[in-house]
């Protein structure tokens, strides 16, 4: 809420929490509004994967997403290693052995073959976990 303070206008919560003086009541709430803003876009985030709702397209979409940006660039980490035959530790180059290079390309591999796989959208329309 704003608050007339002297010359100045105050935003304030609920609890008595001064949130700013302003000089203008428009710059108050101006102020006031992107606070609301905020509060419902936390209440938002936090709403969309509380337990008992249902699991959406949209929702399996946005996990594959992060998942193949997150297999992206461990196949690009790895690919780079492979290429220039060291691996960077403590900020210093490390050669790679014989079995880290074994193990670099297994892991490459299996990035890349489930980087091959379709989005599964069994679980659309089932209960989201508690």
């Amino acid at each position: 809420m704003i608050v007339k303070k002297g010359n100045k206008y105050a935003v304030v919560s609920k609890s008595g929490k001064q949130m700013g003086e302003y000089d203008s009541k428009a710059e108050a709430t101006k102020r006031l509004k992107q606070i609301e803003y905020f509060k419902m876009k936390a209440k938002k985030k936090t709403a969309s994967y509380k337990g008992g709702g249902k699991v959406t397209k949209k929702m399996v979409d946005k996990m594959d997403s992060k998942m193949r940006n997150e297999q992206n660039a461990t196949a690009t980490q790895l690919s780079k290693e492979l290429k220039q035959g060291y691996k960077m530790v403590d900020g210093f180059p490390r050669p790679l052995t014989a079995a880290q290079k074994k193990d670099n390309e297994k892991e490459l591999a299996r990035t890349q073959e489930k980087l091959k796989k379709p989005t599964s959208y069994k679980y659309v329309g089932t209960k989201v976990p508690s």
